[in-house]
């Protein structure tokens, strides 16, 4: 298991939360949390249905002000933190890649990953798709 965890901001994401948490799946993540700003189309549920631990939080109106609620609020337990979006999800390169570099949990203690001990965070590589149409 990745010593990861994985925060996911989500509003009425019905549509995408299924998709996003089972793309993260392969990644073995130690927790998976969902902050929901009271959906009303049933996201939380898919989300709890699916393993993640899902919690409320008005929307602040800001993103980066949700994310640090998150940080603040939230039971994390593991050392490195990746946040998406509902409707973001990591390809399976990048997540063979993650598995790779950061560190391993296996219940009780935490093992080295390949990333030099200064390295604090990474970057990974980008895709955007906008109302992109299936041909």
């Amino acid at each position: 298991m990745t010593d990861l965890s994985v925060v996911i901001l989500a509003k009425n994401e019905k549509l995408h939360i299924k998709r996003c948490l089972e793309k993260l799946a392969p990644l073995e993540a130690r927790q998976i949390f969902v902050v929901d700003c009271f959906s009303t189309d049933g996201n939380d549920k898919i989300a709890a249905d699916m393993g993640a631990v899902t919690v409320f939080n008005k929307w602040p109106g800001l993103y980066a002000k949700q994310f640090n609620w998150a940080l603040d609020n939230l039971p994390i337990k593991s050392s490195w933190i990746l946040r998406l979006d509902a409707d973001e999800y990591l390809y399976p390169d990048a997540i063979e890649e993650v598995k790779t570099l950061l560190p391993k949990w296996d219940g009780e203690k935490v093992t080295a990953g390949g990333l030099p001990p200064d390295v604090t965070s990474l970057s990974l590589s980008l895709a955007r798709a906008f109302f992109a149409v299936a041909k």
